[in-house]
């Protein structure tokens, strides 16, 4: 993976560490009155949401450059997500960083990432866009 590649998705996770909105209902389901409870929880989630310190930032930035590098010597495939919680990588650069992991990530987030090639799906039901 090359180096521009591995600052792209380690940019795009801080950015999400700092500012983010939690998103775990479709867009057709958002406009369902059965999905008013689901919606609270969206809210509730949002205010939850940590206020993350620069200097915890860029411990995330650099643990999660360290975990994703040792885990592409290993294979080019790599895939970061987040349904409730963080998983694997992005929890372990969370922790290193000192940040409480439960709220700190957008709801189900995931990222493929394939060599240098970077895709997302950024919540519920979201296309899957390339960075």
């Amino acid at each position: 993976m090359k180096e521009e590649t591995l600052k792209k998705v380690v940019d795009w996770w801080a950015g999400k560490l700092i500012s983010s909105r939690n998103s775990g209902l479709s867009p057709k389901e958002r406009n369902e009155p059965t999905s008013l409870a689901y919606g609270l929880f969206e809210v509730l989630k949002d205010s939850l949401k940590p206020t993350v310190p620069k200097e915890q930032v860029e411990a995330f930035k650099t643990a999660l450059h360290e975990k994703i590098t040792e885990k592409s010597r290993i294979t080019e495939y790599i895939v970061l997500r987040v349904d409730y919680h963080p998983d694997g990588i992005l929890r372990q650069a969370l922790e290193v960083a000192g940040v409480e992991p439960d709220h700190a990530l957008p709801i189900k987030t995931t990222m493929w990432i394939d060599g240098d090639r970077i895709e997302f799906s950024y919540g519920y039901g979201a296309p899957v866009e390339t960075l």
